[in-house]
């Protein structure tokens, strides 16, 4: 029996043609939207140190050495508010 060539396959079965092209196609997307710059990626290359302080996960030493810092905003959540002082305070 004669081998037949990859392109006389391929011209015999036009489904497994089509089959090739959608997967070249694929292919061709996957590698060019991996390659290029997204707009996560540039975001997070702007973010200043204290985002990336919130962001971080806390250690041992962060708790320890009270190096937490927690926003205003979430902190309002469930920190008591402040008291006010009625009685004026005198330096001993």
């Amino acid at each position: 029996m004669k081998k037949m060539s990859d392109k006389g396959d391929s011209a015999s079965f036009p489904d497994e043609e089509k089959k090739k092209k959608k997967k070249k196609k694929k292919k061709e997307k996957r590698g060019s939207s991996s390659a290029s710059f997204t707009g996560k990626d540039q975001s997070f290359g702007k973010m200043n140190r204290r985002t990336l302080l919130y962001q971080k996960s806390l250690t041992l030493d962060d708790v320890t050495k009270f190096k937490i810092m927690i926003p205003l905003e979430s902190g309002i959540k469930f920190l008591a508010e402040p008291e006010k002082l009625t009685e004026n305070i005198r330096a001993k």
